[in-house]
C-alpha cells in the first residue's frame, strides 16, 4: 500500500528565493516574478509524485507572470494554447524540485537551523529588508516564519543534493578550456570590424553571353590593375555604376548580416587589410572589392579568461547533468499528473 499523501505547503517567498533556486538548480526562471496568490484560491491537488503532492495554489504562484506576459498576444487561441505549454512546464519543473528533496531525505542530506537562517538574513539583505518589512510581507501571504524556514530548507536541500551527486559531472581539463578558448577567438574574429570599397559594373537583365563576358573580362582587367598598384578609388570614380562611385566605391563598415549581397560579404571577411579581390558576380552584376581597413580588438588572453571559461563549462556541464539526473529520476517515480 502506498504511503499516505503529503501536501508541501509552499507559499509565495521572496522573489529572490524563487530566483536564487531557479540560477542555483538550473530550473526555468521565466514564471519568478509576480503578485501574491489570493489566499481564497481554493486548492486541490494537480500532481502525485511519490507520496507527495503538488497543489494548484504552488503551480498557480509560477504561472501568474506567464499569464501577465501572454496578455500581449492579440490571438485568443494563440494565447491559450502556449499558456497550456507553460503550465505544464512550470508544473514539470516543480515535480524536479519535489524528486530532488525525496532524494536529499533518502541520502541523508541535512541542513541545520543555523544554515536556513542564514540564508533567510541573505536573501532580506538582497532584497533590502528589515524585520518590520519581512514581519509586513509575511502577514500580507498568511505565511509564518516557520513556513517560510520549512521552504528554505527544501531548497537549501536541493543546492545539498545537487552538489553531492553532480560535482563529479563538472570536472574541466585543460584540454576543455584551450578548446573553449579557440571557439571565443573564433567568435571574436568573425565580430572584427570591417571597413571596404566595390566597383560594381552592372550586367543588363537579358543580357546575351557575349555582354556577360564582356563585363567580366573588364572586371578583370580592374582587378589586375589593382593588384598593380592603381589607386582603388580612382579605378571606382572612373568604372563604377553603383552609388558610392564618386566616393571611390566606398562601402563604409561592413557587418555580417548588414544587407550585403552573401557573395560579397563571405568575400570581404577573408580578405586581409588592403586586399583586393574579384570578379565577383552577384544579381547586381560583377564586383572588384577592396578591404580598406580591418579593426580587431586583440583578445584577453587565455590565463585572463580561464576563470570566466572554467565556470561557463562547469555551469554548462552542470545544466546537462541535472538535466540527465532528473529525467533518470522521473523514469523511476511514481508520477501522476492531474492537470
Amino acid at each position: 500500500m502506498r504511503p499516505q499523501l503529503r501536501s508541501r505547503t509552499s507559499p509565495v517567498w521572496t522573489r529572490q528565493v524563487r530566483l536564487s533556486m531557479a540560477l542555483s538548480l538550473g530550473l526555468a526562471t521565466s514564471a519568478l516574478i509576480g503578485p501574491a496568490l489570493d489566499a481564497k484560491v481554493v486548492d486541490r491537488v494537480v500532481a502525485v509524485v511519490n507520496d507527495d503532492v503538488i497543489t494548484l495554489s504552488e503551480l498557480q504562484e509560477l504561472i501568474i507572470p506567464v499569464q501577465m506576459r501572454l496578455q500581449s498576444i492579440a490571438d485568443p487561441l494563440k494565447r491559450a494554447e502556449l499558456l497550456r505549454e507553460q503550465t505544464q512546464q512550470a508544473l514539470d519543473q516543480l515535480i524536479g524540485q519535489r524528486l530532488l528533496v525525496q532524494v536529499a531525505q533518502e541520502q541523508g542530506v541535512s541542513v541545520s537551523d543555523e544554515q536556513v537562517e542564514g540564508h533567510l538574513q541573505s536573501v532580506m539583505r538582497q532584497q533590502g529588508w528589515g524585520e518590520a518589512e519581512l514581519t509586513q510581507y509575511l502577514s500580507a501571504q498568511g505565511m509564518t516564519r516557520d513556513d517560510l524556514k520549512a521552504q528554505s530548507r527544501d531548497f537549501l536541500m536541493q543546492q545539498h543534493v545537487t552538489q553531492r551527486n553532480l560535482a563529479g559531472k563538472m570536472q574541466v581539463t585543460d584540454s576543455d578550456l584551450k578548446s573553449a578558448y579557440q571557439d571565443l577567438l573564433t567568435e571574436r574574429k568573425a565580430e572584427a570590424r570591417v571597413e571596404g570599397a566595390h566597383i560594381i559594373l552592372p550586367v543588363a537583365s537579358g543580357a546575351d553571353a557575349a555582354g556577360e563576358a564582356s563585363t567580366k573580362q573588364l572586371a578583370s582587367e580592374l582587378l589586375n590593375r589593382a593588384q598593380k598598384g592603381e589607386p582603388f578609388g580612382d579605378l571606382a570614380r572612373q568604372y563604377s555604376k553603383g552609388s558610392g562611385a564618386s566616393n571611390g566605391g566606398d562601402l563604409g563598415v561592413i557587418t555580417r548580416g548588414g544587407g550585403l549581397p552573401q557573395e560579397l560579404e563571405e568575400a570581404f571577411f577573408t580578405l586581409k587589410q588592403g586586399e583586393v579581390a574579384g570578379p565577383i558576380r552577384t544579381a547586381f552584376g560583377y564586383h572588384v572589392i577592396k578591404v580598406t581597413r580591418i579593426e580587431a580588438q586583440a583578445p584577453p588572453s587565455f590565463e585572463e579568461l580561464r576563470p570566466q571559461l572554467e565556470g561557463r563549462l562547469r555551469q554548462e556541464r552542470f545544466q546537462s547533468a541535472l538535466k540527465e539526473w532528473l529525467e533518470k529520476l522521473k523514469a523511476g517515480a511514481f508520477i501522476e499528473r492531474k492537470l
